[in-house]
């Protein structure tokens, strides 16, 4: 197939090297499936222009009062309910949430804890 993107380049590759049965309809809705997935989240990142890499002293200082570092782009506890918020997330609606890029995963186990309408909370890294 005609692959747009070198990541879903590299997962047509990783499914055609493990296909063990040709043909196989499961194996081949299930990599259309991830294809799908990629697709939507190269769309979703497309229209995100890439910030200035330099942190300012005021966000520097921020993050040392909150006890979080800007070098893996951490965000601190508040940061979480303000985002999390009916304004932003709305996570008390939810009953899923997915932080990809999750790092040490504070922000999956902090909405695990503080929504227990959350049924699914997934830290992909």
């Amino acid at each position: 197939p005609s692959m747009t993107t070198p990541l879903q380049h590299y997962v047509y590759q990783q499914h055609n090297d493990s296909e063990d049965q040709k043909g196989n309809s499961e194996r081949r809705e299930r990599y259309e499936e991830i294809v799908r997935c990629i697709s939507l989240l190269e769309e979703v990142y497309s229209c995100v222009e890439p910030a200035d890499k330099r942190a300012r002293e005021v966000d520097r200082t921020a993050a040392s009062r909150a006890g979080t570092q800007l070098t893996y782009g951490e965000i601190s506890p508040y940061g979480v309910e303000v985002m999390m918020d009916s304004f932003h997330m709305n996570a008390r609606q939810a009953t899923a949430m997915v932080d990809i890029g999750c790092g040490a995963g504070k922000l999956a186990i902090q909405c695990f804890e503080q929504f227990p309408n959350l049924k699914h909370v997934i830290g992909i890294e």
